[in-house]
């Protein structure tokens, strides 16, 4: 996520600090959609008729989605942080 494009500038050369922002940045959008769950099924259990079901199911469609994509990409992060210490590459 944070290891391409203009964020790069920003951080020193170390891979292994690029590979753990980038983990840090997929835990942020899973707690984030974790957030957006916990919002909705409280608003549903307090006023089950006030939203309409088709936005509701296409927002909750889409931030499982990205919860799992950036649960996914985190796990990966860290893995290839992992090697890059297992290899003796991390500054």
């Amino acid at each position: 996520m944070a290891a391409a494009g203009p964020l790069t500038r920003w951080f020193p050369e170390s891979p292994g600090l690029v590979t753990l922002t980038a983990a840090i940045c997929g835990f942020a959008a899973m707690a984030a959609d974790t957030a957006v769950f916990a919002l909705l099924a409280g608003k549903l259990a307090s006023s089950p008729g006030a939203l309409a079901p088709l936005p509701v199911t296409a927002a909750a469609a889409a931030s499982l989605a990205r919860l799992t994509l950036a649960r996914r990409a985190a796990r990966c992060c860290l893995a290839a942080r992992a090697s890059l210490a297992r290899a003796g590459q991390l500054a």
